[in-house]
């Protein structure tokens, strides 16, 4: 952080890391979304077992 006249300061970020602190307060806002993710969250630490794409794909070719 870079103090700066009349006490306004500055932060710097790259373009990239500012993106995706957008994309994460976008994700969060709503509350749907922030329980699913939190779900998520939780079964990572549990280490569940997670359909990998192609398991996905054969669930949704069967009907």
């Amino acid at each position: 952080m870079t103090a700066r006249p009349e006490k306004k300061n500055v932060v710097m970020i790259s373009k990239k890391e500012y993106n995706s602190l957008q994309e994460t307060n976008y994700l969060l806002k709503g509350k749907a979304n922030k329980d699913a993710l939190k779900h998520s969250i939780e079964q990572l630490g549990r280490q569940e077992h997670f359909l990998t794409p192609e398991e996905f794909e054969s669930l949704n070719s069967h009907e």
